[in-house]
């Protein structure tokens, strides 16, 4: 716990020159609406504190202490939604993938880590969707397959949460180039929407029949 208090205190240290330059930005943000003659932007330096924070904040799920890594998944939850994309879309990608890699954020006895984890991935993709398709289109299958199985969890917030995430995801990711690629066929590697249809498919199976109503709602978008 020594070490994750050092680890916290140093992320905080990083984490205070990101939360000023959002303040100011909405500060001047606000300030534009009501002058006649707005500033013009200045450049920031907020964007070299991400990748270390993140990297910082990623080891601590190896810990596997609750109350850490859900805070650790909410601050991480924030800079992927952050304004102003202080995180890259590769970053962002990456960040993602050790999300879904880190079996601590998916255990079902922690129910709040685990709808942080997925608020998490769902403020992810949306905001990769947008920054950048293609590398949206490869990470989206794998969070589909990571969400089906929290559709069947005892705890009624993750089911909702899984749900609602998998409602958005197909909204905000799959996009007209997704779609062509799946028809198009004839590559040696399965196009990433097979596999996302693929995994909403499994969600109809006998073993999710208690939380139909959740994730019916992704797959009817799926179809």
């Amino acid at each position: 716990m020594l070490l994750a208090a050092s680890i916290l205190k140093l992320t905080g240290q990083l984490l205070l020159p990101l939360v000023h330059t959002t303040r100011s930005a909405r500060c001047k943000t606000a300030a534009c609406h009501c002058s006649p003659h707005p500033p013009p932007p200045r450049p920031t330096n907020a964007g070299a504190t991400v990748a270390p924070t993140c990297d910082l904040l990623l080891k601590l799920y190896p810990l596997r202490q609750p109350l850490v890594s859900r805070h650790a998944t909410d601050t991480l939850a924030a800079l992927a939604a952050a304004p102003g994309g202080h995180l890259s879309a590769k970053g962002l990608a990456e960040l993602l993938g050790v999300v879904l890699a880190a079996d601590a954020l998916w255990d079902r006895r922690d129910a709040d880590t685990t709808v942080a984890a997925i608020k998490l991935l769902e403020d992810g993709f949306c905001r990769l969707a947008a920054a950048d398709a293609a590398l949206c289109a490869a990470r989206l299958p794998r969070a589909v397959h990571a969400l089906v199985p929290q559709l069947a969890a005892e705890q009624e917030s993750v089911r909702y949460a899984a749900g609602a995430c998998l409602k958005n995801l197909i909204v905000e990711c799959v996009d007209d180039g997704m779609v062509a690629a799946a028809l198009a066929g004839g590559s040696a590697k399965p196009p990433p929407l097979l596999s996302v249809l693929a995994a909403l498919e499994g969600s109809l199976g006998p073993h999710y029949q208690d939380a139909w109503e959740a994730c019916l709602p992704g797959e009817s978008l799926g179809v």
